[in-house]
């Protein structure tokens, strides 16, 4: 098992692979973190002479000694300064003083150009990384997301992938430029009191474990703060997709208290990682105030006994400052980096997750459809292991219409799913022409079909968008679809007829409307095979009336499965395939089938008492 240190650094590495595309701006980023420290050295600097100036009696002087012991060219910038510039004392304070207001808005513009690009990186990074995780969750099996949950997988692209953006920003913002800050603020204090600034290196150590330990508390509380997060997203998306049956039956107050107790846990779990964020400052503070007091006890020291000037002790200071902010900064840019691995963690257990069903790599291309489809002793079974369906065998001719009926939970649709690979059998073989599906491309397999399911489901897109899917039909073909299926007449009546956007901002569609575009939507598709998977179930008289006159026409040329409970719907099937349980009970036509199943007899003669 790995270590969670090699874990993290497993995590840290993919996200900064995705930083690859933009390395030329993350070096610029770098060089700019340069400049900052440069600029900060300048700004410190000018508080030397800027202290001698003010405290001593004769600061000029002190100045020009100091420049004197840097040799040669020492001599000669102290000579042009006394010829020129410390003619006079305030001349020289405004002088420096306007010195110090020009490095300041310098270093405000690197440092927004800085945290411009930083941002640009970090969002760009986000990007990429929810693509690669929609390309890779949206080509997963149907079964796939019956386990893990629409909300758990909406919750990794929303608050884990904001968790990321934060990290990564982090990284090439604040943890790229307070290092260089710290480092070049204690090149200064080594180089005026070494003895005094070597106190520092038995200070970090300290700080150091401290924020490492507070690191690892955050990353465990913030995958914890995220679960919970994404259990809320759950309760809530449950909520709304039950919505008409929660205020038909007058629950709206056991969703209020199941909604109240997420609520409480996610306030708990987050209060524990806002607990440990929170001290990480002021702890760090009180560490860093109280190790530059001491610090500055022994520099006042030397300036009063002489050993130090004015502008040295002024200079120490100000650097002292600047090394202690970046480690107190440090430690928050430590936490978020500490999040981002937690969040990605989340985020590569999705990408990482093995697709159930697996494409192999010699497969072949599916021709149409020529003889027949066979299903040889096919099992299939969920996590539970009880079989869903056992032992099924039967096979359909080109051309034939098969209706499948049974009673609710007797495998209809998991049958129809296995025959589009939305998941595999546990055991046996699926076969098309005597080829197994498994050996051909799940594209190629796929695009001989046409599916209409139940409840028709139409995209946020126009209806010309909406019929014409995946396929490259005409404008021509899609009303012709549209006449077929009854659709087009209240299509054209619209402003904008088929390109008139359905849904959020557009127009809506009753039941039947939204049916009837669904099949258009497959004629269109000119699929060897229709699978339609209670097509009619919810349909009024009208509705199934104008639909029933399109697949009249329809089912002509193709192969056909179709699962219903209205026997009105299945009436001109050539065979009845009868499950029960899981099992084949019967098959043959409705004469051949209706004395020897007693599953279909019983369903037959409601329906027919109905």
């Amino acid at each position: 098992m790995k270590s969670s240190e090699s874990m993290n650094f497993n995590v840290y590495i993919r996200l900064i692979k995705y930083v690859r595309p933009y390395l030329k701006i993350a070096i610029f980023c770098f060089v700019l973190s340069i400049l900052i420290s440069v600029v900060q050295l300048g700004s410190l600097a000018l508080l030397n002479p800027l202290g001698d100036i003010l405290f001593e009696k004769d600061g000029t002087q002190t100045i020009f000694n100091k420049l004197v012991t840097l040799g040669d060219w020492g001599v000669s910038v102290a000579n042009y300064l006394k010829a020129h510039v410390f003619s006079n004392k305030f001349t020289t304070l405004y002088l420096v003083m306007g010195c110090v207001a020009i490095l300041t808005v310098l270093k405000g513009i690197l440092r927004f150009t800085h945290d411009y690009l930083s941002a640009y990186i970090s969002d760009k990074v986000v990007l990429d990384i929810r693509r690669d995780m929609y390309n890779k969750i949206i080509n997963h099996s149907v079964r796939f997301f019956d386990k893990i949950g629409l909300e758990q997988v909406s919750s990794r692209f929303t608050n884990d992938a904001s968790g990321v953006k934060k990290g990564i920003k982090s990284i090439f913002g604040k943890a790229m430029r307070e290092p260089l800050k710290a480092v070049s603020s204690l090149a200064i204090c080594l180089w005026l009191q070494w003895k005094v600034t070597i106190f520092i290196f038995v200070v970090f150590p300290i700080a150091y474990i401290f924020i490492r330990n507070l690191g690892k508390r955050v990353k465990k509380r913030t995958k914890k703060d995220l679960q919970k997060n994404a259990d809320i997203l759950e309760t809530i998306m449950e909520s709304f997709r039950g919505l008409k049956l929660i205020k038909a039956y007058q629950m709206e107050q056991q969703f209020i208290d199941k909604f109240e107790k997420e609520n409480e846990k996610a306030f708990r779990a987050r209060l524990k990682l806002a607990t440990v964020e929170a001290i990480t400052s002021p702890v760090m503070e009180t560490f860093v105030t109280l190790a530059a007091v001491v610090l500055l006890i022994f520099s006042a020291e030397l300036v009063l006994s002489g050993e130090m000037s004015s502008g040295d002790f002024l200079l120490f200071y100000g650097a002292l400052g600047a090394i202690f902010d970046p480690v107190r900064k440090l430690a928050d840019v430590y936490n978020r980096i500490s999040g981002c691995i937690g969040a990605g963690e989340r985020i590569f257990e999705f990408i990482d997750q093995p697709y159930e069903v697996k494409e192999k790599p010699d497969a072949v291309v599916l021709p149409k459809l020529q003889k027949e489809i066979e299903f040889r002793n096919v099992d299939f079974c969920y996590e539970s292991h009880n079989k869903v369906l056992e032992n099924i065998s039967f096979s359909v001719n080109k051309g034939e219409i098969i209706a499948i009926v049974g009673k609710n939970g007797s495998g209809k649709s998991t049958l129809i799913s296995l025959l589009l690979r939305f998941f595999d059998p546990t055991s046996g073989e699926i076969l098309i022409d005597g080829q197994k599906i498994t050996d051909v491309t799940v594209d190629s397999l796929r695009s001989h079909f046409s599916l209409v399911t139940q409840k028709a489901m139409l995209f946020n897109s126009s209806i010309l968008n909406n019929i014409k899917c995946s396929s490259d039909a005409s404008e021509e073909q899609i009303a012709e679809a549209g006449k077929l299926t009854h659709s087009h007449d209240f299509v054209d009546k619209l402003e904008n007829g088929y390109h008139t956007l359905y849904g959020k901002g557009g127009i809506g569609l009753s039941g039947g409307q939204e049916q009837r575009i669904a099949l258009a939507r497959a004629i269109v598709r000119h699929a060897d095979i229709l699978i339609l998977d209670e097509a009619t179930a919810n349909l009024d008289v009208d509705s199934e009336h104008y639909i029933k006159e399109a697949l009249d026409s329809y089912l002509q040329s193709c192969t056909a499965f179709i699962i219903a409970h209205r026997f009105t719907t299945i009436q001109k099937a050539d065979r009845i395939l009868v499950l029960d349980r899981g099992k084949i009970e019967a098959f043959g036509s409705h004469e051949e089938i209706i004395d020897k199943s007693p599953t279909y007899k019983t369903l037959y003669e409601k329906q027919d008492f109905s």
